[in-house]
């Protein structure tokens, strides 16, 4: 029990901020590593995430990013027992070199060199459980009770795709951590010099995860900066928010010359042509929403609360979190949808959005805040609850969990039609909850 402890009316000890948010991790381990093991024993790295891994391998035994080695003598067997084909797009010459970004494989080298796959998995939950921290935090510095913060983040660690992907070599989280952390700093009281050197050099990392985050780093460094100067903070914030994703990015541009033969911030997806706007995205919006297979509400329903929380932050104190959230889910997730696979190809549910769902976590904790009926706490719980049972079940399913195909298939018309009436349903109540008046609570 710590200093800052209280007690109630009863006179037993109540848990103080740091006391809540270390309950909250615990509880939100629970079903991460459960799922973990799950997946250890009876489910293979399936989709992108074998091929992260070997980047990994070939930098551990290689010291190179010659993973055409690993590809050619099954170097891979150890977590992946079967033939798969090889992702690498042309670099130099002809010579192959990783489709995918290194980021990822190098941030959890350590980890991988340590345990392989199983170290890979350790580190992606505690990114996992990093995403859960800032859920929190951002929803109490947007004036929460601490109450409902605690239920919004053990709500999205269990009913969100922060399970989902918590134990999978997928890079997401890592964009999701990066992403919540920014928008949590923005709404931060004070903004600290070891703050923004972090969430700078986060930002920075972004563009070697994937190409799919370049968006981020100059959109929230804008914001930062705007804010600093509106401020007048001294010169060594603005150093502190600039220095460490400057320096990163040039990086970057050093690592592309020197192996890829070019400036360009993600040749290797260029090389191979998973490039965006390829497709008009606005029929892919309803799917990456809708779809049963693939979409957002059919797997993950406590998003449904995401319109009502809009709808109850009305007023001058709330538009600096619409500009912010706005400015970075809208045009990634146009971006993501004018992709030819909208649904992320063979992977579980919603991984392309999997990195700024968790913007949204604010206008959940904003609904459950302010709708004065127990029955929203319930249903919220109940949402949550069946993401999460979905998830775990998932990994005894034929296919782990993963799907494919529904950007190619025709539209499944009913589902679709089920689901936005139900969106709209909610949001209809939430429009009573905010004319009620007395009810809310500030």
């Amino acid at each position: 029990m710590t200093e800052r402890a209280v007690r109630g009316n009863s006179g037993a000890p109540r848990l103080g901020e740091r006391g809540v948010l270390v309950l909250l991790l615990v509880l939100s381990a629970l079903p991460m590593v459960l799922l973990a093991v799950l997946r250890y024993r009876f489910a293979l790295p399936s989709g992108d995430e074998p091929h992260y891994l070997i980047i990994s391998q070939a930098l551990v035994e290689h010291h190179s990013l010659d993973v055409q080695r690993i590809y050619d003598s099954a170097g891979y067997v150890a977590f992946h027992p079967t033939p798969i084909d090889p992702h690498t797009a042309p670099g130099p010459a002809g010579r192959p070199l990783p489709l995918h970004a290194v980021g990822g494989p190098v941030l959890w080298l350590v980890p991988f060199a340590l345990a392989g796959r199983a170290g890979v998995m350790a580190f992606m939950i505690v990114i996992s459980l990093a995403i859960v921290a800032n859920v929190f935090r951002l929803a109490r510095v947007l004036g929460v009770e601490r109450r409902t913060a605690f239920g919004v983040g053990l709500a999205f660690a269990v009913g969100t795709p922060i399970l989902t992907y918590s134990s999978m070599s997928f890079v997401d989280p890592i964009g999701a951590l990066v992403c919540v952390y920014a928008l949590r700093l923005l709404h931060e009281e004070r903004l600290r010099i070891r703050d923004l050197l972090l969430v700078s050099a986060g930002l920075g990392v972004l563009p070697w995860v994937h190409g799919r985050f370049l968006l981020f780093p100059p959109l929230f460094l804008a914001f930062l900066l705007l804010r600093l100067r509106r401020e007048g903070v001294p010169r060594g914030h603005v150093l502190a928010a600039l220095g460490p994703a400057v320096l990163l990015v040039l990086a970057l541009e050093a690592y592309n010359l020197a192996v890829w033969h070019t400036a360009a911030l993600a040749p290797n997806q260029l090389h191979a042509g998973a490039v965006p706007f390829q497709h008009n995205p606005l029929p892919a919006l309803a799917g990456i929403a809708l779809d049963p297979d693939a979409g957002v509400l059919p797997h993950y329903p406590i998003f449904l609360l995401v319109v009502p929380g809009i709808l109850l932050a009305t007023g001058r104190r709330w538009r600096g979190l619409h500009l912010h959230v706005a400015a970075a889910v809208l045009p990634y997730t146009l971006i993501v949808c004018s992709f030819p696979a909208w649904d992320g190809a063979w992977s579980p549910p919603a991984r392309f959005l999997a990195v700024v769902l968790p913007l949204l976590s604010g206008y959940v904790a904003l609904a459950l805040q302010r709708g004065p009926h127990p029955l929203v706490g319930l249903a919220a719980a109940a949402a949550a609850g069946y993401a999460g049972v979905r998830t775990m079940l998932a990994v005894f399913a034929p296919d782990d969990g993963f799907t494919a195909g529904a950007a190619e298939r025709a539209t499944d018309l009913p589902a679709y039609l089920a689901w936005a009436v139900a969106a709209l349903a909610v949001a209809v109540m939430a429009t009573r909850t905010l004319s009620a008046g007395p009810g809310r609570r500030a």
